[in-house]
C-alpha cells in the first residue's frame, strides 16, 4: 500500500518535540516506555527515550498493549496526517482526552510554537508497517487463510483525493471529470497490496472519478474557474463524521447513486442469506461460488445486469470493509461478510424480497408470509430462530447459528 508522508520540512523530528516536552513530562513518558526511573535529568531522558521509540520491535510490541479505544485513535491520527493533514485539528481535538493519552506514552507530541500535535518523523517510519498491516485487518481465520479485510482503504483514498483537491493538484474538464494527467499522477498514490484479491476491483481511475462525485455531492468541492476545484466549509462538518459514519455515507452514494441499479445490492443481501443455509458452521464462502450465486440471484431480479458489473461491485465492496477476503495458499479466494458490513448494511433503507414471498430486512430478521413455500421455510428454519408466526412468520438470525465463524 503506496504511503504518502509529509516531507521533511513539514513532520518535526523526535529529538527536536523532546526539547519542547516539560521534564515532568518526560519522566512520566520514560515511565510509560519502561524506564526505571533512574534517569533525573533532562538532557539524559531526551537521549535515552528514543532509543526505545525507534526500536522497531519495541514499537510493535508497545503498540500492542494500548488499549483498544487509544489504539483507535492512533490508527486515525496516523492516517490523517499522513492523508489528509489539513482535517487533522478538527479530529484531534474530538479525541482530546485519547490524544493526551498517546502524549503521555510518547507516541504523540505538541509543539507549542506551532500549536499543533504531531507524530514525529521517526516515529511514523518505525509504526508505518505496523499500523497498516493492522488497519487491513490481516489476521488468520479457522480455515488457515489470510483474512484480508480493506476497511481503509476507500476512506484513505477519499482522504487522499481530497487532500489533492485541496492543494489544487487535480484538474478537471468542464463534464466534471479529472483530467487524464491529474488521474495518472493519483492512481500510483491509490494503489492496494499487491497480494489483494479479486482482480477485478475498482481501478484506480475509476475510484478516482467515484470519490471527486462524491465529494460534489457532499458539497466538498467543486467546479471553480480555469478547470480548477474549490472546496467548502462544509469540510467542518464532514470531518467530524465518526469513521462508521464516513463509510456509511461513502457507501452509501455507492450504492443508491453512483452505481445504479440497486438490485445488485439487494441480490448480494438475498446472496448472504441463501449462503449462509448452505454454510450453517461458517461466514466464509469460496469466491467464485459466491459470485455465481449472486448473478443467479441478481438476475432473477434484473436481467440487464452484467456479470462484469456483479463482479466488480463484489470486488468493490472490500474497499469499503463491508466484505472480508481470504487468501488461502494455492487455493481459491473465499469471502464473507465483515461486523462493518454488518453494521452498515443494517443502517441501509432497502427491503429486497424473492418471488414476493420472503422480505430480508435491514437488520438481517426475515418476513416470510405464511404461504410461502415448504421446502423454503425448511431451509429457513436450519439456520433461523423462527420468532413469530402470526399473519406473517418472522424468523431471527442468531449468532449461534448462521453468525457462527465471525
Amino acid at each position: 500500500m503506496s504511503k504518502i508522508l509529509f516531507g521533511s520540512s513539514k513532520v518535526p523530528e523526535l529529538s527536536y518535540l523532546l526539547k519542547e516536552v516539560s521534564l515532568d513530562d518526560l519522566h512520566t513518558i520514560s515511565k510509560m516506555l519502561g524506564s526505571s526511573g533512574s534517569l533525573k535529568s533532562r538532557a539524559r531522558l531526551i537521549n535515552s527515550i528514543p532509543n526505545k521509540l525507534l526500536d522497531a520491535k519495541f514499537v510493535k510490541k508497545y503498540i500492542s498493549s494500548l488499549p483498544q479505544e487509544e489504539m483507535t485513535a492512533l490508527k486515525i491520527f496516523f492516517y490523517m496526517q499522513s492523508y489528509a493533514p489539513d482535517l487533522l485539528s478538527t479530529v484531534r481535538r474530538k479525541m482530546s482526552g485519547l490524544i493526551n493519552s498517546l502524549r503521555d506514552r510518547g507516541l504523540i507530541f505538541y509543539m507549542g510554537k506551532a500549536k499543533q500535535y504531531f507524530m514525529p518523523r521517526e516515529i511514523v517510519s518505525s509504526i508505518e508497517g505496523v499500523v497498516s498491516v493492522d488497519l487491513e485487518c490481516i489476521s488468520l481465520n479457522e480455515s488457515g487463510g489470510k483474512e484480508i479485510n480493506h476497511g481503509f482503504a476507500m476512506l484513505r483514498d477519499v482522504f487522499t483525493v481530497f487532500s489533492q483537491a485541496r492543494s489544487g493538484k487535480i484538474r478537471m474538464t468542464k463534464a466534471g471529470n479529472a483530467f487524464s494527467n491529474s488521474v495518472d499522477k493519483l492512481s500510483n498514490l491509490l494503489e492496494l497490496s499487491s497480494h489483494q484479491i479479486p482482480s477485478d476491483i475498482m481501478e484506480p481511475d475509476k475510484r478516482i472519478q467515484f470519490i471527486l462525485e462524491y465529494l460534489k455531492v457532499k458539497g466538498l468541492i467543486a467546479l471553480a474557474g480555469k478547470k480548477t476545484i474549490s472546496t467548502d466549509v462544509n469540510i467542518t462538518n464532514w470531518s467530524r463524521e465518526r469513521y462508521l459514519e464516513f463509510l456509511n455515507s461513502i457507501a452509501r452514494f455507492y450504492f443508491f447513486e453512483f452505481n445504479p441499479p440497486n438490485n445488485i445490492v439487494k441480490a448480494l443481501t438475498i446472496a448472504f442469506v441463501v449462503a449462509m443455509s448452505q454454510h450453517k458452521s461458517s461466514s466464509i464462502f469460496k469466491y467464485n461460488d459466491f459470485v455465481e450465486l449472486v448473478i443467479k440471484t441478481v438476475r432473477k431480479i434484473e436481467t440487464s445486469v452484467s456479470a462484469k458489473d456483479i463482479r466488480e461491485t463484489i470486488a468493490t465492496l472490500t474497499l469499503f470493509g463491508i466484505l472480508k477476503l481470504v487468501e488461502r495458499d494455492g487455493g481459491d479466494g473465499a469471502l464473507g461478510i465483515s461486523d462493518i458490513g454488518l453494521a452498515l448494511l443494517k443502517g441501509m433503507e432497502f427491503i429486497p424480497q424473492v418471488n414476493n414471498e420472503l422480505y430480508i430486512l435491514p437488520d438481517f430478521n426475515i418476513i416470510a408470509s405464511k404461504d410461502v413455500e415448504l421446502s423454503l421455510r425448511a431451509t429457513l428454519e436450519t439456520f433461523l430462530e423462527l420468532v413469530s408466526l402470526k399473519e406473517t412468520i418472522t424468523f431471527k438470525l442468531t449468532r449461534q447459528s448462521a453468525y457462527q465463524g465471525f
